[in-house]
């Protein structure tokens, strides 16, 4: 079984491979060392042969050691099982006291894109919303392309103005460019206190917006591509889904958290959101990436991230 790999052991503790094998051992030696005196003592009192003496006190140790070894297994399935089920108290908490005080929360927030052979992405994202004070005049959204090609052509906004429960949503667009589009939901009336609303909208980034080979993003000075979103508010549930078009498995894809633009990795949220991370092809057989996080932290940014196949 795949859970009982040292990956996985290591993950539940949250350490290096080099520091869980230290670990691992400093705990065994002392766990055992007070069983192994007793195994010798054992031997030597009794009327054996040193052979006998040596083999049994091996014996004793080997059990003692397999022993505390299979209890660490044992402990790791716990934790990760409690991970998987359940998001730490810490997190919920985090998130809970940043809605009280930021005036709403994000019951769900769930993001579902596809890249097309143009290099063109699109986006779907329903979103469910509660205020948590009152008076939520508006919302605002912000998507940007840092390595999109100077070009004509604006990012897309499929956004109509709704009604729900006698308010109405009413998308404005403040800035629309081929980099950036940066627009706000406006809420007449404003959201009351313990009002919810769901809305959902979509967005379209112009062609070539992404590289589609090793060569064009050689060309544009990067590692890898990416998209990712911000926390921007308070968030319990975030789902985050990249289909990727037919044939096109990239080489190197992951997941990943930065604190900033500027990519610095969280290592500890990483590792945490470790178990919400699957791959796999849908009905069409394209492959696909996603994240299903609960309780994810507010103002991080949270990332898909691929490498173009070399053929």
């Amino acid at each position: 079984m795949e859970l009982f790999s040292v990956r996985y052991l290591r993950l539940a503790y949250k350490t290096s491979v080099p520091l869980f094998a230290v670990r691992l051992a400093i705990y065994t030696f002392f766990f055992g060392l007070p069983f192994m005196i007793l195994g010798a003592l054992s031997a030597l009192i009794s009327n054996l042969s040193l052979t006998y003496k040596i083999f049994y006190t091996l014996l004793f140790t080997f059990i003692i050691i397999l022993g505390f070894t299979l209890w660490c297994y044992l402990r790791a399935m716990v934790l990760l099982s409690k991970k998987k089920d359940a998001p730490t108290e810490d997190h919920k908490y985090l998130e809970t006291l940043d809605s009280k005080f930021y005036g709403l929360s994000r019951e769900l927030l769930n993001v579902e894109t596809e890249l097309f052979p143009d290099g063109h992405l699109e986006s779907r994202t329903s979103t469910e919303l509660v205020a948590t004070s009152d008076k939520i005049y508006s919302l605002e959204h912000n998507i940007t392309l840092p390595h999109m090609p100077e070009s004509k052509n604006l990012i897309e906004l499929d956004a109509t103005e709704i009604e729900e429960s006698k308010i109405k949503l009413k998308p404005v667009i403040i800035i629309q460019g081929n980099k950036r589009l940066f627009w706000k939901l406006n809420f007449l009336p404003c959201l009351p206190r313990g009002k919810s609303v769901k809305y959902s909208y979509a967005e379209k980034s112009p062609s070539n917006a992404f590289a589609m080979n090793l060569e064009e993003l050689k060309k544009r000075n990067m590692d890898y591509e990416f998209c990712s979103i911000r926390m921007s508010y308070p968030t319990k549930h975030f789902k985050y889904k990249l289909v990727f078009p037919k044939n096109f498995d990239p080489d190197n894809y992951d997941y990943d958290v930065w604190l900033g633009e500027g990519r610095v990795q969280h290592m500890d949220e990483y590792r945490r959101i470790h178990e919400f991370w699957r791959v796999g092809r849908d009905e069409n057989d394209k492959m696909f990436i996603e994240l299903s996080i609960r309780y994810p932290i507010h103002g991080l940014i949270y990332a898909l991230r691929w490498s173009p196949p070399k053929n």
